[in-house]
């Protein structure tokens, strides 16, 4: 995956399609000792500007740890798979990742995982998910 060659908005709501290949236990801030299972999740984040310069941070396995994704995307058993800009509007967040738990075999694997200013009441913008879907899920 190449990010630095896709051109971007510079704002959006996006998506990682994440692959834990072994499980782990850590600390995630205020969370507090989480476990991640191997398997597949789906983060759902936004960027008012410079989105690419969030995806390209994420991407990155050193970095300060800064939100709860980094917990997750700095350690060396996870692997984003693919990053995928649902739409140019950061506000679409929380209806994006509302349709990701919809799906079947869906599971929220930490309640508050990137969530903790979210209006929408989310429970979690980390799905744990049975297989990636094919394409955006709107």
């Amino acid at each position: 995956m190449d990010i630095l060659k896709n051109d971007y908005p510079d704002s959006g709501t996006y998506q990682l399609q994440i692959l834990v290949q072994s499980g782990f236990s850590i600390s995630v801030g205020a969370i507090g000792i989480v476990k991640f299972k191997t398997g597949k999740y789906i983060y759902t984040g936004r960027a008012s500007k410079y989105l690419k310069q969030r995806i390209i941070r994420h991407c990155k396995k050193e970095k300060q740890i800064r939100w709860h994704i980094d917990f997750l995307t700095s350690r060396p058993e996870v692997k984003i798979q693919s990053v995928t800009i649902i739409s140019q509007d950061p506000n679409k967040e929380c209806k994006v990742n509302q349709d990701i738990e919809k799906l079947a075999g869906s599971v929220i694997p930490i309640n508050g995982f990137g969530s903790s200013d979210c209006m929408s009441g989310c429970k979690s913008h980390l799905v744990k998910v049975e297989r990636f879907p094919d394409g955006n899920v709107r």
